[in-house]
């Protein structure tokens, strides 16, 4: 019994020795080599790399390869180049060109050092050729002209986006107006004016969206909410236009309509002697009336227009007159 108890403690006791040696294995033999190597400990190093090594030798794959290169460049400190470059060989030789991992390539960089030190040129070149152990080439930075190019071409097609999804907004809420859902309208106007604002000196295409937005109210009878609308189209007509252009004329007088639509004399009176002083510089007679910046009272300056024959200042002041007598007419009405 005493006898069993004996051989089943050493079992026991060998079974412990060989696990604590398992466990520090490759993994713990590759930290000490390297401890080593640090500390230019390279006999001890080199012991510990031929323990790595022979603890995966049978198994191969990127643990060998790791062992065989940390072992190699132990021999080359140790001025033990015959036998660095057998192991070498020896990666070499489980390597292929195509496949080559990256343990793999990193041992072919210190075998093709290795070559350049013994003064053998050609076979570290052959190495760098066939594994492509070579830096990848780096393409230079694109020239400031290229840059400048490929940054307009994208400004080009951001805005293209934008001017096509103006188009869609101004679509819909052309057919929402139609079947007067006028808060959707609203909606994608508004959408389309921010577009038109982000386009730079588009003086067209914020013209046409502010007169979307004053027809909308107009279509309310919501003036006040056309006005600051129709002051911003008259900004923008005398910037497209030009200050002592027709249409910056014609787009005062609109405003000063639309004023008086307010009750707002004064102001109106102020906008029209801007517009008078303009027609009268221009003396045009038989010209056409054109519009507004927005187009919105277009019917109001129809009646006011009379003959052809007639001069916008003449046309100016009939319209001013109707717009007066039409807005004396809804004050004094009784409700």
């Amino acid at each position: 019994m005493r006898i069993e108890r004996t051989m089943l403690q050493v079992s026991l006791a060998l079974f412990l020795l060989q696990t604590a040696a398992g466990a520090q294995s490759w993994g713990q033999l590759k930290s000490l080599a390297s401890e080593a190597e640090a500390a230019k400990k390279y006999t001890e190093a080199a012991d510990y790399w031929q323990k790595a090594l022979a603890s995966c030798e049978s198994a191969g794959g990127p643990r060998y390869i790791q062992s065989a290169a940390g072992l190699a460049q132990t021999y080359v400190e140790q001025d033990k180049q015959a036998e660095a470059e057998e192991l070498y060989k020896k990666i070499l030789a489980v390597l292929k060109p195509d496949s080559a991992s990256d343990e793999g390539k990193d041992a072919l960089r210190d075998y093709a050092a290795l070559m350049k030190k013994l003064n053998r040129p050609g076979e570290a070149s052959e190495l760098e050729t066939k594994f492509a152990l070579l830096a990848p080439k780096v393409e230079p930075p694109p020239s400031a002209e290229k840059q400048a190019y490929e940054q307009r071409l994208a400004a080009k097609a951001a805005k293209e986006k934008e001017l096509a999804d103006w188009q869609t907004l101004i679509k819909s809420a052309n057919a929402d107006q139609a079947q007067k859902h006028y808060p959707e309208a609203e909606q994608e106007l508004k959408k389309a004016l921010e577009i038109a604002d982000k386009q730079g000196q588009n003086y067209k295409l914020l013209g046409d969206t502010l007169n979307k937005l004053i027809q909308l109210y107009f279509a309310q009878d919501k003036f006040a909410l056309a006005e600051p609308f129709y002051q911003r189209s008259v900004t923008v007509t005398r910037l497209g236009s030009g200050a002592n252009s027709k249409e910056y004329a014609l787009a005062l007088t609109g405003h000063g309509q639309v004023l008086r639509k307010l009750n707002r004399r004064a102001e109106a009176i102020a906008e029209e002697g801007k517009a008078d002083r303009i027609m009268a510089s221009l003396s045009t007679p038989g010209g056409s009336t054109g519009g507004t910046a927005s187009g919105a009272y277009s019917s109001n300056s129809a009646a006011a227009a009379g003959t052809r024959s007639g001069t916008l200042l003449n046309r100016a002041k009939a319209a001013r007159g109707i717009n007066d007598a039409t807005n004396d007419a809804i004050n004094n009405s009784p409700d």
